[in-house]
């Protein structure tokens, strides 16, 4: 029987009884009271029967009502057996579903989880007995009815069931009266006066009591398909409707990325339930030629297909698979923007997209995923707050409308005692913060502000907390509001008057236990507006050039810079480290002032490629001499286009231009000029990127951009004196180059200073602005005045000390400066960061793969993915493998060296194994052998961080691999590769640090406790332990800690550090010690220097060990976050990665 589709049992061409002789039995469908029994019961080993509970009536009705609501599980009966192996078996109702429970034990102290098994839902096979009646026992009408009046019956059935029926009504001119399904009778007596024209938002999956608000809607306003008395309530349900409903307006379950739209056979990818689903999927259309252009959707049921706002296909309707098309549009070449809609109430399940036009060459053909395109948020923790001065009122103004004095970006709203960070005055100013809430799990979520005085917040777009008005500090909530996963629209807005400053903001729901907690940083987010900076972003290859350019995009650069444009020849190829093998790849966009047809080419020796908005358009392969190939004329519109440029060098000649000619050109060809090529800064944050040289120092700078750096660090600005260089670690012979962004706010002539002992050179958007070079004392030098529009400016300072005096100091005036000549403040420099890294590698599993030589992993799709704390199985041991034999790993992530200096690796495997550093195969350990083990040459690496990738594969027998190295870091040793040096890119982060302890290690000095094992890990939310309380610690003394995580500043700044411990601690910022606090000694404190740090999220380590006696960690830090004062690091500011 539950295999008999239901609907299909209506196809029939049965006779229905008369009109009047239906209304008898199709007013009401209801159950009389005493009719319910509900009773539980136990039996026995004996199958002796004890009833333990038994309700009757509206007793019954409420112990039902509860198991619908999810409130509870009646429990029917039970079956118990004791003794040394013992289970139960249940019988259990959960609404209108039977269930079976079984648990099983061994012993009195091991219990199974219990496991659920649903065997049937009651209403769904009394729907198909009662849609198998014949019409002459019961009616149509009053099958339909009765079905709906299951409240736990999929509601996508009865819709089904109502659209293949016909029309509900009935009527009697004779008797006077008439009635639609559902609703009383017009004669009944039983009358609902209004009608609704629309749902109210009330009536969606709620419960209304009384005669007001849903109470008077008709069936056909609400999709109401229950009522138990007219008068006493009704049951409002939303559901899939046959013309697609305003989705735009509602707030989806959840979200998904498709590549195109071509569903069909029910194939719908992340769809969670087969029918009553609608989709929205929106964003851009690309064509490369101007035309006329058709567009079609097929859809079971209705669709809709919008096009620059206009709706230009109408599929509407409950339907099977259906095609309709708009009509001709022309489309110029470039993006449009798309939004395409779908509803399927049940049955088959369809949805295609297809046009025609020029791009398909007039032929019908599905959209393909190339031609479609969306738009990304770029998101960042933290909420972007304007400040407003001079606007406040007790009732908070508009502050959209009202141009903002400046503004921050804030990690949280907690603001209390009249810290307020970034307010410039104590009162009469308003702030609105304004971004995203992130919530991870679906429900019921409430709001809270408190604040003095007014305060409002809005989510997704509406009001949900009027706090307003002139008052001290008081809090004020919203409702309960449901929320799906996934980001919401939030807005926060405050005004004070004057007196006491504060304002908070808190939430309770799924996401926190319910519990009422400050909203972290980590659910709040704003999105990142892109930054353009002239020149291409480049990066270099060694070691890897074909004759074919390979595929770049997939492989790890040995280095990165901005070139102004691409025109090199004669070998002069900046910043290249190597005269031959090597290759370039160029990416950014190029702008384009007025559309027409343009025409690119490349000259090189060897192969070049050039992609525009993402097709190839000039293939220039091979292994040549300087050859020149162009594009076909293609048409640009006016505006910014993505642009990749590729070249590979082989040997012999060196040549690498790219040219163009277009309107833009005036119809001739010229080398394309920086001016329209940008690249993006997608994480701009304070100070210069600086690397450091030694024993290269020259009186006139030499190509540093073709050197290695000893190490790098940010700086804030430039301005050393008196041999007061910072992070230098030789008083004589070395260089420095600093390289970011110059960000001007005001558009204008500027002229620019180097004052350096001895030679130094500034370069801006990739030309030479200052030339100061020379073995000389401190001289400065300055450039003619030059134009800057408002934005970043690529810059780049090298300079040499030969001996003598050390200073190098950069300066500018312009109007920035009221035409003052200042030293360029840290606000107005910025470089490229990083994203933050965190330790471990992250590891891809992959089966049934494996061979001798470890193919091409890359190129495959990973089973699962988990991070190693470090490479060293054996003896079979491997973590979160799911089968013994022919299987393959891939670790990747970034090994981080603190010296410079020769480095050799080893791989240890059975079976095949390849480690890649920078891009380069180092160690080829590659067949199917037992453990052996193989070697890299030594290689010279630079301290910092340097991209690892190791390959495994394990085909049958004995499973190892073990990866190890030598070189400065170990003091020449061969060791394991410590997990503190090796790193993965932290994407998802949780409140507190991740820390590991250590039992029975404890030392005066703190061991390497990176390379231990721990006995058990916590999140602990600060370091701030005394008096012997420690969480979590499960001995007294002789134990170890090791917290490592994130630390997040909010401005740029110095700051110091301190630990307070008893014994020994250390503390690691960014892989540098900071804080040397070693020793067995009593409660102890020990500090950092005052160190720059830019606004952004820093890697944090902090260790401690406990000898004995007595018991104390702290962590403090003082700097720009804290108003200058010592304070312990607050919990908010620390994060470590999931």
């Amino acid at each position: 029987m539950a295999s008999i589709k239901r609907s299909s049992l209506l196809e029939s061409n049965r006779s229905l009884r008369s009109e009047e002789e239906k209304v008898q039995e199709s007013l009401y469908w209801k159950t009389e009271e005493d009719d319910l029994y509900l009773a539980s019961v136990e039996y026995g080993q004996d199958l002796g029967v004890n009833t333990t509970s038994k309700s009757q009536g509206r007793a019954a009705e409420e112990v039902i009502r509860q198991s619908e609501e999810g409130e509870e599980t009646f429990k029917l009966f039970s079956f118990k057996n004791s003794g040394t192996v013992n289970f139960e078996v249940k019988g259990l109702l959960s609404g209108n579903v039977l269930q079976l429970g079984l648990q099983m034990g061994f012993g009195p102290h091991y219990q199974s989880p219990e496991k659920v098994i649903p065997l049937v839902d009651i209403a769904d096979q009394f729907a198909l007995i009662l849609m198998a009646m014949p019409d002459d026992i019961v009616s149509l009408e009053s099958r339909a009815r009765a079905i709906a009046a299951l409240k736990d019956f999929s509601r996508g059935d009865v819709q089904e069931t109502k659209s293949k029926a016909k029309p509900n009504k009935a009527e009697d001119s004779k008797e006077g009266w008439s009635f639609d399904v559902n609703s009383p009778p017009v004669a009944s007596g039983k009358q609902r006066a209004v009608q609704a024209e629309d749902p109210l938002v009330e009536c969606q999956g709620t419960h209304v009591e009384g005669s007001f608000s849903c109470s008077h809607l008709q069936e056909a306003d609400c999709e109401s398909y229950f009522v138990t008395d007219g008068l006493s309530h009704m049951q409002c349900a939303w559901v899939a409707q046959c013309n697609v409903p305003d989705l735009a307006s509602l707030t989806p379950n959840h979200r998904e990325i498709l590549p195109n739209i071509y569903m069909h056979n029910g194939r719908f990818p992340h769809v969670r339930q087969s029918d009553n689903f609608c989709l929205r999927c929106k964003g851009y259309l690309s064509t490369k030629q101007s035309g006329q252009y058709k567009f079609y959707t097929a859809s079971d049921d209705g669709s809709l297909l919008y096009l620059n706002k206009a709706k230009v296909v109408d599929n509407n309707g409950c339907h099977g698979e259906h095609e309709k098309s708009s009509g001709d549009t022309f489309l110029s070449a470039g993006t449009h923007e798309l939004v395409v809609e779908m509803c399927e109430m049940g049955g088959g399940e369809a949805f295609k997209m297809r046009y025609e036009g020029p791009d398909t060459g007039g032929s019908k053909v599905a959209v393909p995923a190339s031609a479609l395109k969306h738009a990304q948020k770029r998101l960042a923790e933290g909420l972007e707050c304007d400040y407003f001065y001079g606007q406040a009122q007790c009732h908070v103004p508009d502050l959209g409308g009202l141009a903002p004095s400046h503004s921050a970006v804030l990690p949280h709203i907690y603001m209390h005692n009249g810290n307020f960070p970034h307010v410039k005055q104590g009162d009469n100013f308003c702030i609105r913060c304004s971004g995203y809430l992130s919530t991870k799990n679906s429900g019921n979520y409430k709001f809270y502000t408190a604040s003095d005085d007014g305060s409002l917040l809005y989510l997704n777009g509406e009001q949900v907390v009027d706090n307003n008005g002139c008052h001290g500090e008081h809090e004020r909530s919203s409702h309960h509001k449901f929320l799906g996963p996934g980001i919401h629209r939030l807005v926060v807005d405050m005004c004070e008057m004057g007196g006491g400053e504060n304002l908070k903001m808190r939430y309770e729901g799924p996401d926190t236990g319910n519990s009422k907690v400050m909203i972290p940083t980590s659910a709040l987010k704003h999105e990142v507006k892109p930054f353009y900076a002239d020149g291409l972003d480049c990066d270099y290859f060694y070691g890897q050039a074909q004759c074919d350019v390979p595929d770049l995009s997939v492989l790890t650069p040995a280095h990165s810079a901005i070139l102004p444009n691409i025109y090199t020849h004669n070998g002069r190829f900046a910043n290249v480290r190597q005269s031959d093998n090597f290759c370039l790849r160029c990416s950014g966009v190029l702008t384009a002032s007025s559309s027409g047809d343009y025409k690119f080419y490349t000259a090189s020796d060897d192969g070049s490629l050039l992609y525009l908005d993402g097709e190839k358009v000039v293939d220039n392969n091979g292994c040549h001499g300087e050859t020149e190939r162009s594009s076909e004329s293609m048409f640009l519109s006016a505006g910014t286009h993505e642009l990749v440029v590729e070249m590979c060098e082989m040997g012999g000649g060196e040549a690498f231009k790219m040219r163009y000619q277009g309107p833009d050109t005036g119809g001739s060809k010229v080398a394309v000029p920086g001016e329209v090529l940008k690249h993006e800064v997608l994480r701009a944050s304070d100070g210069l990127e600086c690397d450091y040289f030694y024993g290269q120092a020259q009186c006139h700078v030499p190509d540093l951009g073709g050197l290695i750096p000893s190490h790098s660090a940010i700086l804030p600005r430039i301005d050393m004196h008196h041999g007061n260089f910072p992070h230098i670690t030789q008083g004589d012979n070395f260089c420095i180059r600093c390289s970011g962004y110059l960000s001007t706010k005001n558009s204008g002539n500027y002229k620019f200073y180097t004052a350096s002992d001895d030679g130094s050179f500034l370069y801006l958007n990739g030309k030479q602005v200052v030339d100061n070079n020379g073995c000389h004392g401190e001289h400065e030098r300055s450039s003619h005045h030059m134009y800057l529009s408002q934005g970043l400016h690529h810059l780049v300072l090298d300079m040499c000390e030969m001996g003598g005096g050390e200073n190098l100091k950069m300066r500018y005036e312009g109007p920035d400066t009221g035409n003052s000549k200042v030293t360029i403040p840290m606000s107005a420099l910025k470089h490229q960061a990083k994203r933050p890294l965190t330790e471990g590698l992250e590891c891809n599993y992959f089966y049934g793969q494996a061979q001798c030589d470890v193919p091409d992993l890359k190129g495959l799709t990973a089973a699962h993915t988990a991070i190693l704390p470090n490479v060293y199985m054996q003896n079979g041991n491997f973590p979160h493998v799911k089968q013994g034999d022919n299987f393959c790993i891939r670790c990747s992530g970034y090994l981080s060296t603190r010296n410079a200096g020769n480095y050799k690796f080893y791989t240890a495997s059975d079976d095949g194994s390849l480690l890649y550093l920078n891009g380069e195969k180092v160690v080829d350990n590659n067949g199917c052998h037992g453990e052996q083990e193989r070697s890299s040459e030594h290689k010279f690496l630079s301290a910092g961080t340097h991209h690892l990738v190791v390959d495994m594969c394990e085909m049958g027998g004995g499973e190892n691999l073990k990866m190890r190295y030598e070189g400065p870091d170990t003091a020449n040793s061969k060791v394991m590769i410590p997990r503190s040096a090796l790193k993965h890119e932290a994407t998802d982060f949780a409140d507190g640090l991740e820390c590991d302890y250590y039992y029975g290690q404890a030392q005066c000095h703190v061991p390497g406790l990176a390379l231990l094992t721990p006995a058990h890990s916590e999140v602990l939310p600060n370091i701030y332990m005394h008096n012997g309380r420690f969480p979590h610690v499960r001995q007294s003394d002789n134990f170890c800690l090791r917290c490592s995580g994130f630390l997040t500043t909010s401005s740029s700044g110095n700051y110091k550090f301190y630990t307070a411990s008893d014994d020994g601690s250390l503390l690691y910022l960014d892989g540098e010690k900071v804080v040397d606090n070693n020793g067995c000694h009593g409660e102890l404190e020990r500090s950092s220097h005052s160190m720059f740090l830019p606004a952004g999220t820093h890697h944090l380590v902090v260790e401690m060990c406990e000898m004995g006696g007595g018991e104390a960690f702290k962590m403090r830090y003082e700097g720009p976050d804290t108003g200058g004062s010592k304070v312990a690091v607050p919990a908010s500011v620390l994060s470590h990665a999931k």
